[in-house]
């Protein structure tokens, strides 16, 4: 007899325990949507303070909405650059795809938001520049060669060169944004020599290809030696 209530007891607590553990489980799923459904309402509103708050709490930057869609993701899409600057900064993936197989940069295309583009394609620039401090250097060359002033030769992707990369790349009506490449370096060099930015999408040529591989990446030492003799030069 002793047995049976013994196992009956057991049986009992088991109920219980499942019923109290799938209850919490319950509770922490609902606290779970609430606090990404807020994060959501944070990022339409362009609210930094709270999308480091809600992140702080335990939201997953790089959570899934409906879709596949990412926080970034929807950022992009409402044109919140302060949103997307913070998020990146708090670690969301700008590489990450939704279902359809779009990114952060698709979605800021799709909806024509201009000033999302720009902040995504900054965010990508300091991990640019860390293998391309050479690029930078000739990209500064060239540019105060051209009369824009980019500062110091430095191979640092300040203020000053930002700016000038910017406005070179308005005046002369790039193709592509402005940002730190080989492509840019072609863009300003053919700057120098008179030709064409158009020039850049057209079908190269055995001839033109063995030019372009003679546009070289100036080392930091050779460009400041470079700018320093042409100063003198012009006094």
């Amino acid at each position: 007899m002793w047995f049976i209530k013994t196992l009956v007891t057991i049986i009992l607590l088991f109920c219980i325990s499942f019923l109290l553990f799938a209850s919490e489980r319950d509770k922490q799923h609902q606290e779970g949507i609430g606090l990404y459904e807020s994060l959501l309402s944070a990022i339409e509103m362009d609210s930094v303070s709270e999308i480091k708050q809600f992140i702080v709490f335990g939201a997953d930057v790089n959570h899934r909405y409906a879709g596949g869609k990412t926080p970034l993701m929807l950022a992009s899409s409402f044109g919140n650059t302060k949103s997307i600057q913070t998020l990146i900064e708090l670690g969301a993936k700008i590489e990450l795809k939704s279902d359809d197989g779009m990114t952060a940069f698709d979605f800021a295309q799709k909806n024509n938001q201009s000033s999302a583009l720009t902040a995504l394609q900054n965010s990508t620039i300091p991990q640019q520049i860390q293998s391309n401090r050479e690029m930078i250097t000739t990209i500064q060359f060239y540019l105060n060669r051209l009369g824009y002033i980019a500062g110091d030769i430095d191979g640092i992707y300040g203020n000053k060169t930002r700016i000038s990369l910017r406005q070179f790349s308005k005046d002369s009506n790039q193709p592509f944004p402005a940002e730190v490449s080989e492509r840019q370096i072609e863009a300003l060099f053919n700057t120098m020599s008179g030709n064409s930015i158009a020039e850049l999408d057209k079908p190269k040529s055995t001839v033109d290809i063995e030019k372009k591989t003679n546009i070289e990446t100036i080392p930091s030492e050779t460009a400041n030696e470079l700018a320093i003799s042409e100063t003198k030069t012009n006094r």
